[in-house]
């Protein structure tokens, strides 16, 4: 979202990177410095001027999109753009969080199907993990899914011989391949 507002006020460039020239919105944009620091044009003031504006503008979407405690994390001075600001908040946030990757992967292997009138609710909450796990860049193999999913099945009645019969069509399928591709 902040991207988007970025974009749309047209200040995103204030916290690219880029660097390709013929790349308008993408082209990083830096302050502008005046020919001579010691007395700039009245056209360089300007220059500078609109920059700062601009500047301010980009840091101020991204501290309005920002929880209270995340907000704690970017400076406040004048002398902080909105590129620094950025970079913090990527350099602080931008990561695997393997805490909350275990956490579904714990959900996802205690999950138990009670019975038949159980199964969507089984299947909508293992099909729910499995998406916080793609939204968290985790692969979740096919392979993996299907034995979590057995796994959890119910362990009375006539739940065990299906599972068996599912795991040994599984295996007899898997081996099928791998001794047709073998044979290639």
């Amino acid at each position: 979202q902040i991207i988007l507002a970025l974009g749309h006020e047209g200040v995103y460039n204030h916290v690219s990177d880029g660097t390709d020239p013929t790349d308008f919105t993408e082209l990083a944009s830096h302050l502008p410095t005046p020919a001579d620091p010691d007395a700039p044009t009245s056209g360089e003031l300007k220059l500078i001027q609109d920059w700062l504006k601009d500047d301010a503008i980009a840091k101020d979407i991204i501290c309005h999109q920002l929880s209270p405690a995340i907000l704690q994390l970017v400076p406040q001075e004048q002398s902080s753009t909105a590129h620094d600001a950025q970079q913090l908040l990527h350099s602080h946030l931008n990561h695997i969080d393997l805490g909350s990757q275990y956490l579904v992967w714990e959900k996802i292997l205690g999950l138990q199907m009670k019975d038949a009138k159980d199964a969507q609710h089984y299947l909508g909450e293992h099909d729910s993990l499995h998406w916080e796990l793609i939204r968290m860049q985790v692969t979740y193999t096919d392979s993996e899914a299907i034995f979590n999913l057995l796994k959890g099945l119910p362990r009375t009645g006539t739940w065990p011989a299906f599972k068996l019969v599912l795991q040994t069509s599984i295996s007899s399928s898997a081996a099928g391949i791998s001794l047709s591709t073998s044979a290639s």
